[in-house]
């Protein structure tokens, strides 16, 4: 027995099992400060009995569903809502089997939905008025949104893509058939990607002025450890599926705030000052904004250099830049000596969670009243947050495993020939000693090495998308177990000597560091960071680099074996 309650006009809802008298039950909370966020779960062990949520929440109906069902919640999914206040990391595809339930409330599936699109409800009010979906308690009501086509993200296009230091990149974007909507400076968008073949969606502050843009411009910091992120810089192309939504928050520099404003901001967390600081010389805002930004250097500061010009030709504006590497970061009197200096003045901070928690702490010492500052925690993904590995991914790490494993064997193994030359075969003489038969292995070699070498134009010009990039590297691996296959048959695991030797320590090398690159993109067991990524393109450029004679030492070896 459960009790739903919503309610009437404002994001709050909430559900309860009824029938749990004599159960132990626990709470987990999460909260995010002056966005008016808080959600609460009720659990018996690792099953969740009840729910209170205030504000918007994608996947409520799901947890509903999980509610109703009685099914538990893995622990990582709990480590996840007490950090991000989510349980699930990538939303489902909107293509859900048909008989699964979208309403728990109506008990309306995708499938009977479906049919009400078909018959012509293109809205949710036409929706719900046919099948009753989001009539209770509204929980369903997203995913209302996202099946008629009125989702609060669109289709997006990448205008422009502007690096900006060794990790940090400005992307543009522009809505699919809609135009940009006017922003607040502070404000963010909701980017959503499809990523292996799951949606995930993070959110990211505007750095475009307010009101004066024909793009959505975000500035990415690469996180190692950033799921999202990673793909962004590293593998996003023209192809991929990307959305976004219009501007939201409530984390934004009204109109009619007087100031002075003091901006406290460590790292990418710059990218709030940045969008406000355009705004105010934009539109001749003669309030004072002061930016106090801390970072590890100079050369390590996001935009220090433009909001340096900005300051200089704004008289408002002031930048004052501390490198921790050689200051030190700021002490509580570093930020009673701001307060005492700005006294009334708005708060805003912006940075990493540490940093947040010494500054808030540094300004309730300082006297400085809570209503007078707002906060926005800028938090990478964990490596507990990754998508979890579907087939594909599994087919590319062990085929790469087994390409890796098959060539060790073959270097350690003793020749099934002689051990002088590739031709002295004792183990079976027609194989290695008849030149018809070695003239089809060596050629199917050339054949399968030419079909892996199709991967090429895709990694240089991104031909494909990338759901289909995936199993053309899928395809690039099967070529490789195939070529080994074929190298062992050709030679008889014998290495021969001079060009022979060469050539199959040049082959095999090629295909080893080629495997090692793709377990090291696609494991998901491998810790992910900084190093992991810097090894899997350090093997791949090499994987490529030795290939290059191949061609020209292989056109020798065939002129050799046919003209001497």
């Amino acid at each position: 027995t459960f009790t739903s309650i919503k309610v009437t006009g404002q994001p709050v809802f909430c559900m309860n099992r009824t029938d749990l008298e004599g159960v132990t039950l626990r709470k987990e909370v999460f909260e995010q400060p002056g966005s008016g966020v808080r959600r609460e779960l009720i659990l018996a062990g690792n099953v969740p009995v009840g729910v209170t949520s205030n504000g918007e929440w994608g996947d409520l109906g799901r947890l509903y569903q999980r509610i109703v069902e009685a099914r538990g919640l893995a622990f990582w999914r709990l480590s996840l809502f007490r950090r991000e206040g989510e349980l699930w990391l990538a939303r489902k595809e909107q293509g859900d089997a048909p008989e699964s339930v979208v309403c728990n409330c109506a008990g309306v599936t995708r499938a009977a939905l479906d049919e009400a699109v078909e018959s012509g409800a293109g809205t949710v009010d036409q929706l719900a008025g046919r099948t009753g979906a989001s009539r209770i308690c509204g929980a369903c009501a997203p995913r209302l949104v996202e099946l008629v086509g009125e989702s609060d993200t669109l289709p997006a296009e990448l205008i422009e893509s502007i690096p900006v230091t060794e990790s940090v990149r400005t992307f543009r974007f522009k809505p699919v058939g809609e135009g940009v909507r006017a922003s607040q400076p502070g404000q963010h968008v909701a980017l959503e990607a499809k990523i292996d073949g799951e949606w995930i969606r993070r959110s990211y502050t505007l750095t475009s002025p307010a009101n004066g843009s024909d793009t959505y411009e975000v500035s990415v910091k690469r996180e190692p450890d950033g799921v999202f992120s990673s793909w962004l810089h590293d593998r996003f192309g023209s192809g991929d599926d990307l959305r976004i939504s219009h501007p939201k928050g409530e984390y934004y520099l009204r109109e009619d705030e007087p100031g002075p404003i003091i901006f406290l901001a460590a790292g990418i967390g710059i990218t709030p000052a940045l969008a406000m600081a355009r705004t105010l010389q934009a539109e001749g805002d003669s309030r004072t904004l002061r930016i106090y930004y801390s970072a590890t250097t100079r050369e390590t500061a996001p935009f220090a250099e433009e909001l340096q010009t900005i300051a200089d030709a704004t008289p408002n504006i002031s930048l004052i830049l501390r490198e921790t590497g050689r200051e030190g970061r700021m002490t509580p009197a570093d930020v009673a000596e701001i307060a005492e200096r700005h006294p009334g003045a708005l708060y805003f901070l912006c940075g990493p969670e540490r940093y947040l928690e010494s500054m808030q702490a540094h300004l309730d010492v300082a006297g400085v009243p809570g209503g007078s500052i707002s906060v926005e925690a800028f938090t990478p993904g964990k490596p507990s947050e990754r998508p979890r590995p579907g087939l594909l991914t599994r087919l590319l790490t062990w085929g790469s495993g087994l390409i890796i494993t098959l060539l060790v064997m073959a270097g350690l193994a003793p020749p099934l020939g002689g051990p002088d030359s590739v031709n002295a075969g004792v183990l079976s003489a027609r194989l290695w000693t008849e030149s018809l038969y070695q003239s089809y292995s060596g050629y199917a070699i050339l054949c399968v090495v030419g079909l892996g070498l199709a991967f090429i134009p895709q990694k240089r010009f991104r031909i494909f998308k990338s759901s289909k990039a995936g199993w053309l590297k899928l395809l690039h691996i099967i070529t490789g177990l195939l070529a080994v296959a074929l190298l062992s048959v050709h030679t008889g695991l014998a290495k021969g000597s001079h060009l022979n030797l060469v050539l199959w320590l040049l082959f095999s090398g090629s295909m080893l560091l080629g495997s090692l690159a793709m377990v090291f993109a696609s494991a998901w067991w491998l810790e992910p960071g900084e190093r992991v990524q810097k090894t899997r393109n350090l093997l791949n450029h090499l994987h490529i680099y030795i290939s290059w004679p191949l061609p020209a030492l292989i056109a020798i070896h065939v002129l050799s074996v046919h003209l001497f």
